[in-house]
């Protein structure tokens, strides 16, 4: 049997028989090429995999169930395999024309065939792992979720575990890298940070106790001149995770692997897809060889696209005025909110006095206020574009990181409640019907305490 790291959290498992796919996340979105890419980098097709026995996506979020790959890959996959407790990722795949759908039940076994079995485990109705036992082999496909040690528990009862693929870090948070701090403090709550999910993996490993542990589940990467940083502070790469396991629990065997390795588990051996580790020993050297490929790949990475803020101008004006015709989140309803919209070389200043339902506008060549509201968000054209049409998930948008927020006046909330604060001045402003479902009313409590 194989098992083919093929990039972010996505495995591609083979036997003579079998095969199946975690995860696609491929081809990005033109509205997002020109921020992300997958790094470490490798060439993928439509061909690339062949036919597919079986797919599964872990969850919704799109780094996950990736609508564009997952319409490259519709034609030669014959099965989907999905948690049960999603009826919305169940809909995406209805909606891109798949046809053969099974739900997997919660920590209940299904068996495929004879040599083939998967189980799915989850504590929510957000993300799920999955257990695949497969010629007498066992893998756990952690992704990004993280369950319960109950639940952990559960799974080390009913499984001897040969190969853990878990996550490296916590970096896909928007926590704290959304907050407008200085690089000094960002370092310090990043490390915080890792601190506390580190902690977490070790005691994952110690209730799993799996053969072997493989780092792996994020390779976004920002390459942008001015957004590179955001790969970097403190933040583990499989390099150091793996030293950290090392030194914490010396008897757990860990294996890198990079996007094209494919572990070959008769023998235990990988066979690499190139021979530079553009993971690096430390994240100074990650950062460096994402700096390098940027610098001699240019034509691989499209320019970002900051679109035209006097094209949506009156579109965007006309929104706010009906939107001003809605309730607000309490937290804004007695504030004033100020968007900037802006080019390379044009910018729109929208004040928008939520309280006394009134819009001013500051158009390009005019003298716009330095500070227009107690929040203050500035975004490129392309993006209020995207909002506008709700073409994607609100917090999709703002893992662009082009969205940049301030608050104006003093505040008592935690460097956690401020991310969350600009995440539900977001959604709120411009998808105002998300607020009232019960996973963002349970996250709205913390911004009580914003006065």
């Amino acid at each position: 049997m194989y098992i083919e790291y093929v990039t972010h959290a996505s495995l591609l498992i083979k036997s003579a028989a079998n095969s199946i796919l975690l995860d696609p996340f491929y081809f990005i979105d033109p509205e997002f090429s020109g921020v992300i890419f997958n790094f470490p980098y490798r060439e993928i097709s439509k061909s690339t995999f062949g036919t597919l026995n079986y797919l599964y996506s872990s969850h919704i979020h799109p780094d996950h169930s990736h609508p564009e790959t997952l319409n490259f890959l519709k034609d030669k996959t014959k099965t989907v395999l999905l948690p049960a407790n999603n009826p919305d990722l169940e809909k995406r795949f209805i909606d891109l024309g798949f046809q053969s759908i099974i739900l997997l039940e919660n920590q209940q076994p299904f068996k495929l065939n004879e040599n083939f079995e998967v189980t799915g485990y989850w504590d929510d109705n957000i993300d799920s792992a999955l257990i695949i036992k497969i010629d007498n082999k066992v893998i756990f496909h952690q992704n990004d979720c993280k369950l319960t040690p109950n639940t952990l528990e559960k799974i080390a009862a009913d499984y001897s575990i040969d190969y853990a693929f878990m996550l490296y870090t916590d970096a896909q948070d928007l926590y704290p890298l959304l907050l407008p701090r200085s690089d000094v403090e960002l370092n310090h709550l990043v490390a915080e940070r890792e601190k506390v999910f580190l902690n977490n993996q070790i005691n994952c490993i110690d209730i799993l106790n799996p053969s072997v542990v493989i780092p792996y589940s994020y390779t976004i990467t920002y390459f942008q001149p001015d957004q590179i940083h955001l790969n970097g502070y403190s933040r583990l790469t499989p390099k150091t995770f793996s030293k950290l396991l090392a030194a914490y629990r010396p008897q757990n065997k860990c294996l890198i692997m990079q996007p094209g390795d494919v572990l070959d588990t008769q023998f235990n051996s990988i066979n690499y897809y190139r021979r530079e580790n553009l993971w690096g020993e430390t994240v100074t050297e990650f950062i460096q060889n994402i700096n390098y490929f940027y610098k001699n790949n240019k034509t691989l990475l499209p320019k970002f696209n900051w679109g035209d803020p006097e094209k949506l101008d009156k579109k965007f004006q006309a929104y706010i005025k009906q939107r001003l015709h809605t309730p607000f989140l309490p937290i804004l309803e007695k504030r004033i909110l100020g968007i900037y919209v802006k080019s390379e070389n044009k910018l729109f200043s929208y004040l928008i006095d939520i309280n006394n339902r009134r819009l001013l506008v500051w158009k390009p060549n005019e003298n716009h206020p330095q500070k227009l509201g107690a929040i203050d968000i500035l975004m490129p054209a392309s993006i209020l574009e995207q909002l506008l049409i709700k073409k994607y998930d609100p917090l999709s948008i703002i893992y662009s990181y082009k969205i940049k927020f301030k608050i104006n006046i003093n505040s008592n909330l935690s460097p956690q409640a401020e991310v969350m604060l600009y995440v539900f001045v977001i959604i709120s402003f411009f998808f105002p019907e998300l607020i009232e479902s019960n996973a963002y009313k349970a996250r709205y409590s913390i911004l009580g305490q914003w006065k």
